[in-house]
């Protein structure tokens, strides 16, 4: 695998590859954007800051990552030294995160915002 990072804050580019399949490419675009929280407390982001076309928008598929969600890690992956609702961090002061955390820290100046991933 070959991995190509390009960080110009406040965009962000990933591209993996593989030297055996030259059709095989993961293309991921981060934008960190200004974000708001709505009245029920949820944080809201623009539609489209990547920017899409309306053909686009309308094939986009949203997912919420959540990174405190370690469900779906197969169970010799996990490590209790590295689960973020776990570990918590002295020097920073912050953490572990617990369920919904996403929804109840304070809101951000910059937040993550949407990315796109092409494969």
């Amino acid at each position: 695998m070959v991995e190509k990072a390009w960080n110009c804050f406040p965009v962000a580019r990933t591209e993996i590859s593989h030297p055996s399949f030259s059709k095989f490419r993961i293309h991921i675009e981060t934008i960190n954007v200004l974000a708001e929280r709505g009245s029920d407390g949820k944080l809201i982001f623009p539609d489209n800051v990547l920017p899409y076309t309306a053909d686009e928008l309308k094939k986009r598929k949203i997912r919420v990552v959540d990174i405190a969600d370690n469900k779906d890690v197969d169970a010799g992956a996990y490590s209790a030294a590295t689960d973020p609702q776990l570990v918590s961090s002295k020097k920073a002061g912050r953490g572990p995160l617990r369920e919904n955390w996403f929804n109840q820290v304070p809101p951000p100046a910059k937040t993550p915002g949407p990315s796109s991933s092409t494969h």
